[in-house]
């Protein structure tokens, strides 16, 4: 998460020189919805019945809110520094390369084995190569400006790092278009004749 983030950009556990410890920092993703919903999901799946529905029912508006919601706040961030998001394009198309192009080819190679080994169905390697295929989260960009405003940054003060995340979930996602439909279509005819 984002503290990683901070630590790999610093080489410290307290970039910001907040005073906080890597205890402090590691709390932070715990506090996060990204890292209690799968807990709060399995709980519920083992405990079933009642507090299953419960939670389904109280969850379920909340899911589908999120992604549209993110994507508003992405929008008004672009609208509001369009100037900065404009710049760093560059960078984040070459990341939008690798991530629609040469991350799929690295898939794609583990599941071709995996495929051809017999150990998957041609099925579960096409949706590997698929997941790994798919643009820039947009979870990623709510991170990224969460850990600038936590960082003591405001999102006009982050120069880089939340521009070039919102430019590369644009680019990526443009991409997506014309990459995605190709690539499931190579791979499950790939796959099909491997299995």
């Amino acid at each position: 998460g984002p503290p990683l983030l901070r630590w790999a950009r610093s080489g410290t556990s307290d970039p910001a020189g907040t005073g906080r410890g890597w205890l402090s920092d590691l709390a932070d993703v715990v506090r996060r919805p990204l890292a209690i919903a799968p807990l709060v999901g399995l709980g519920a799946r083992a405990i079933g019945g009642s507090v299953q529905s419960v939670v389904v029912d109280v969850s379920d508006p909340i899911g589908r809110a999120a992604s549209p919601v993110a994507l508003f706040v992405l929008g008004i961030y672009c609208v509001s520094y369009a100037a900065r998001v404009r710049e760093v394009v560059p960078a984040a198309s070459a990341h939008a390369v690798w991530r629609m192009l040469g991350v799929p080819l690295v898939a794609l190679a583990i599941a071709y084995g995996a495929v051809a080994s017999g150990r998957w169905s041609s099925d579960m390697g096409a949706v590997f190569v698929a997941l790994f295929a798919m643009p820039a989260g947009i979870t990623t960009f709510s991170l990224t400006l969460d850990d600038a405003e936590t960082s003591g940054a405001t999102p006009g003060a982050n120069p880089r790092s939340v521009a070039v995340v919102a430019s590369t979930i644009v680019v990526s996602s443009v991409a997506a278009l014309f990459t995605v439909p190709p690539t499931i279509a190579v791979v499950r005819a790939l796959f099909d004749a491997a299995a």
